[in-house]
C-alpha cells in the first residue's frame, strides 16, 4: 500500500467515524442521562438525612418481618 493510499484510507476512516459519532451523539445521551439523574434523585437529595436514614431502617424492618414469616413455627 502506498503512502497516498494510506492517507486516503485514514481520511475515509476518520470521516466515517465522525459521521457515526455525529449520528449517535453520545454527548447528548450523556446529557439526557445526567438530566434524568438530577430530575429523579432531586427529591432524595432534598429529603436530606431523615429520608436517607429512614430508608435503611424500613428495609431492615421488612427483612426481619420476612425472616419471621419464613422461620419454621
Amino acid at each position: 500500500m502506498s503512502a497516498s493510499a494510506a492517507v486516503i484510507t485514514a481520511a475515509a476512516v476518520a470521516l466515517v467515524a465522525g459521521y457515526l459519532v455525529g449520528r449517535v451523539r453520545p454527548w447528548q445521551r450523556l446529557g439526557d442521562w445526567a438530566e434524568d439523574q438530577v430530575r429523579f434523585t432531586g427529591a432524595w437529595v432534598r429529603g436530606g438525612r431523615v429520608r436517607q436514614g429512614v430508608a435503611p431502617l424500613a428495609a431492615l424492618v421488612k427483612a426481619r418481618q420476612q425472616a419471621k414469616e419464613a422461620a419454621p413455627a
